[in-house]
């Protein structure tokens, strides 16, 4: 069970992954930025979410070194740093897609 919930913090990844280049091709409802500040939030609640688990269970466990609270800090920043340079990526892509498509329409 510890394992997917350590395991969701990739959702958002994925999330921005998949429905971000959707977004960014096609036209939808939703936009590019509320996925990407979806894919913030989601981010921040599941690295809570997995901190806080992790927490109980060591509490639970009566284990008195935190050592392991090191790797599930450092996976979250790893996660955030791989979203925001997804995003980052994502949001290139966009702009030279739309420069592309906006040139190709003049007269």
């Amino acid at each position: 069970m510890t394992q997917i919930i350590s395991l969701s913090i990739l959702f958002p990844i994925l999330f921005q992954l998949i429905i971000g280049f959707i977004s960014i091709f096609k036209k939808n409802r939703i936009t590019f930025f509320t996925i990407c500040s979806i894919s913030i939030i989601l981010q921040i609640i599941f690295s809570i979410i997995v901190f806080y688990t992790h927490l109980n269970i060591i509490e639970q466990r009566e284990i008195r070194c935190m050592n392991p609270m090191i790797g599930v800090v450092g996976a979250s920043f790893i996660c955030f740093l791989i979203l925001f340079l997804l995003i980052l990526i994502q949001s290139v892509i966009k702009y030279f897609y739309n420069k592309k498509n906006a040139n190709n329409t003049k007269p």
